[in-house]
């Protein structure tokens, strides 16, 4: 009978064992972070992430810069001066996403132009 009892004992824990172990190699509670890779040009600045779902997440930043999100699709907002821009992203478990933003190009001799038809 102890023998018995023992053999179970040694099978539950093999089994929660495994159990174990396939729970975190398939990902767990949302899996290993992946890596965001972002560029902008000439520069940006991050002022909000926000996931598929809608949820806010409280990172920001100036370009370049990485980001580790969960696993899902994201919009990253981002700012240069008065010009504002979005990029979305897919971030795939233990991978890096590579993301690259250019904001229009800003021409001076345009600018000045147009303040000297002011005057």
């Amino acid at each position: 009978m102890l023998a018995v009892a023992a053999g179970a004992v040694v099978l539950v824990v093999v089994l929660l064992l495994a159990a174990g172990a396939w729970w975190y190699f398939s990902g767990g509670l949302g899996g290993e972070p992946g890596t965001v890779q972002l560029t902008a040009v000439p520069w940006a600045e991050v002022t909000g992430v926000r996931s598929a779902k809608g949820d806010s997440l409280a990172l920001t930043g100036v370009t370049p810069m990485q980001l580790s999100l969960p696993p899902g699709e994201y919009t990253i907002s981002l700012k240069n001066g008065d010009q504002t821009g979005e990029v979305q992203v897919t971030v795939e478990m233990g991978k890096v996403s590579s993301v690259h933003y250019a904001f229009p190009e800003v021409k001076p001799n345009a600018v000045v132009d147009e303040l000297l038809k002011e005057y």
